[in-house]
């Protein structure tokens, strides 16, 4: 009964110390103190360390792309913008979001993707339909590929056009309130 009650004990002191070490400290909004073990009877003691993992932030997206060349002068065409890196395997675009946009060979990215094309889109906000229409008339008329015409959904107004390597480009408008 005595040896119960102390193994009770130590399984709620463990467990106590593990959502005390999980808490989000107040000065470190941001960030979450987690330990990498759990109590059992073959390692009764935490290790020497615990691990801080910092949520992450992303604003860089990486197309693999059979031809960063043509895929940057596409981009630049599309974006009006010129890239801020640019080399045979590779080229970089800092949007005006902050954004970054890489174009990275699919013959030299390491390690080597299997990309399924079609399965991701990058998503281009406007501030009404009208631009949706705008913009859609403008890249049919520069020759894109339109995968779907301008299209009233639940969300709001929408195309899709998409870049010479097959990834989906769509604009969109969200609906009025």
């Amino acid at each position: 009964m005595v040896a119960a009650t102390r193994a009770g004990a130590a399984r709620r002191q463990a467990a106590q110390a593990l959502t005390a070490r999980r808490r989000i400290t107040a000065d470190k909004p941001r960030q979450c103190r987690c330990l990498a073990w759990a109590p059992s009877r073959h390692s009764p003691a935490p290790p020497p360390f615990s691990w801080s993992v910092a949520m992450l932030d992303s604003n860089f997206v990486l197309l693999y792309v059979d031809r960063p060349d043509a895929s940057a002068a596409f981009y630049r065409e599309l974006l009006g913008k010129t890239p801020v890196e640019s080399s045979p395997t590779f080229a970089l675009f800092v949007l005006d979001s902050g954004m970054k946009l890489g174009l990275w060979s699919r013959h030299t990215v390491e390690p080597a993707a299997q990309p399924a094309f079609g399965g991701a889109e990058l998503a281009f906000p406007v501030g009404d339909y009208a631009r949706v229409d705008a913009i859609h008339a403008e890249w049919n008329e520069r020759g894109l590929r339109i995968a779907q015409a301008p299209t009233d959904l639940d969300f709001g107004r929408s195309f899709v056009a998409l870049d010479p390597d097959g990834h989906r480009l769509r604009v969109f408008a969200p609906a009025p309130q």
